[in-house]
């Protein structure tokens, strides 16, 4: 999991919220948003764990 920053050709900001399987190296879940809080981070893996049947945070 990690959050790559960057900005809009505007200036706005972008964050996307990247999710890889690091066996695989497959792309569990790619999210962007102008911001990310920590509920946001949560709700994307509570998400991504239901998808795919795991345990939720």
């Amino acid at each position: 999991m990690d959050v790559v920053s960057d900005a809009l050709f505007d200036g706005r900001p972008v964050r996307i919220l990247t999710v890889l399987d690091a066996n695989t190296r497959e792309a569990l879940s790619i999210a962007p948003r102008a911001s990310f809080r920590a509920f946001d981070v949560v709700s994307e893996l509570d998400r991504l764990a239901r998808e795919r049947g795991g345990r939720r945070c």
